[in-house]
C-alpha cells in the first residue's frame, strides 16, 4: 500500500471468500470448514512467498515490492473475507457486497476477481460454478481452471 500511494501505482484487489457457518444438520467439515482452512492456508503460503521474494528483491526499504508490477505501475491487494449466514440466504456475503467500500466501483483498490471457496456436497469431482466471462480477468480465471481441472 505504501508503494502504491507514494509511487502513484494503481491497486487491484483479489478477494478470497469463505463462509463460516453450516447447515444445522451438518458437522460443517466439508461445508464449509475445509474451505475456511483452505483460505487460511492460502494466505499463509502467499505471505510466506511474498516475504521470501521481498528478501530477494529488495534491501528492506521497499517492503511489498513482490506485490507490484513496476512496468504497469500496478500493485496487488489480497482481501480475505470470512462471512456468515450463507446457509440462511447469503446474508453475510450480500451485506458485505452491498455495504463495504471494497465493492464500490470507485474504490481505491477495485476488486478484479472474487474466489468464493464453497462446497457442493461431500464428494465427487471439483466444479466451478457461477463463473463470469464478462471481463478479461474472468475469462483468464476460467481458462486457468480448465487447464488444471
Amino acid at each position: 500500500a505504501r508503494r502504491a500511494v507514494d509511487g502513484g501505482y494503481a491497486e487491484r484487489a483479489v478477494l478470497i471468500s469463505a463462509h463460516v457457518d453450516t447447515v444445522h444438520s451438518s458437522s460443517g467439515g466439508s461445508d464449509n470448514g475445509a474451505n475456511c482452512a483452505i483460505a487460511l492456508e492460502t494466505m499463509r503460503a502467499f505471505i510466506a512467498s511474498l516475504a521470501r521474494e521481498d528478501d530477494e528483491k529488495s534491501d528492506g526499504h521497499d517492503a511489498g515490492a513482490a506485490m507490484c508490477d513496476e512496468a504497469r505501475k500496478t500493485c496487488a491487494v489480497v482481501i480475505v473475507l470470512f462471512s456468515t449466514a450463507e446457509e440462511d440466504g447469503l446474508a453475510g456475503a450480500r451485506s458485505s457486497a452491498t455495504n463495504h467500500a471494497w465493492f464500490d466501483a470507485t474504490a481505491h483498490a477495485p476488486i478484479q476477481v472474487i474466489l468464493n471457496l464453497e462446497s457442493i456436497g461431500a464428494g465427487g469431482p471439483h466444479r466451478m460454478f457461477q463463473a463470469k466471462t464478462t471481463t478479461g480477468v474472468g475469462r483468464r480465471a476460467i481458462e486457468m481452471w480448465a487447464r488444471v481441472a
